[in-house]
């Protein structure tokens, strides 16, 4: 909180990934307790509180990013002909995250449940519009695999 001014790790956090997985655990728990279900650690409400008192939020609010990233996909597929962003996209990390949590939320509301980001039916249809696939199928995989091999090769030199 003192680095970046609020307490929202990203799941992939170089600097200190026990702490992020950490981070998503605690927030999966609360949704559990939430849900009236048992969460998978332990979560008292003194703990709920000490974090509430740090400043953590329960829910990672994605709506000051939502125009941005479609902005980014639009540039990714313009540049690649398709809106499957590789989870491990070393040029644009934060979008890879977020296409991936905009399929989860889209999973989740399929199956009945409440989303981590707020994804309303205006979202969905814009991300649609742009081409975004919900899932994505393994026959694109040795295409994916072939862009993920590029982009190493960009990086490193060598594949």
């Amino acid at each position: 909180k003192e680095e970046f001014g609020h307490c929202i790790v990203p799941l992939k956090y170089p600097k200190n990934n026990s702490l992020a997985n950490w981070c998503h655990s605690m927030r999966y728990s609360y949704s559990q307790i939430q849900k009236g279900m048992k969460p998978r650690c332990s979560l008292s409400q003194d703990k709920i509180d000490q974090l509430e008192k740090i400043g953590f939020q329960w829910q990672v609010v994605c709506e000051g990013t939502f125009e941005k990233r479609c902005f980014e996909l639009e540039a990714f597929k313009e540049e690649f002909g398709h809106c499957i962003v590789p989870l491990k996209y070393p040029k644009n990390n934060s979008l890879a995250n977020w296409c991936h949590s905009m399929r989860y939320s889209y999973s989740q509301i399929q199956k009945g449940m409440k989303p981590r980001c707020s994804l309303s039916q205006d979202k969905i249809d814009q991300l649609e519009k742009i081409g975004f696939q919900w899932q994505v199928v393994c026959e694109g995989t040795f295409e994916k695999r072939c862009f993920e091999l590029e982009a190493f090769k960009e990086e490193f030199g060598h594949c």
